[in-house]
């Protein structure tokens, strides 16, 4: 991992608070649609998959609950 240093946005934050082993993705694109306005007709489900993929790519998460 090294000396990287990870920025997040509002909706990227909240996926890696919610990555703690107890929360599947639809679990975690629930939780987006209730925090933030505007989400209706969104692919939210993609944005987390990705999301979490990117994290994994990054070296920062472990396994994953489906």
């Amino acid at each position: 991992m090294g000396d990287t240093v990870h920025v997040l946005n509002p909706a990227a934050l909240v996926v890696w608070e919610l990555c703690d082993g107890q929360h599947t993705p639809a679990e975690i694109e629930a939780a987006l649609r209730a925090r933030f306005a505007g989400t209706e007709g969104q692919d939210l489900s993609g944005d987390v998959q990705a999301t979490l993929a990117r994290y994994q790519a990054e070296g920062l998460l472990v396994g994953l609950r489906e």
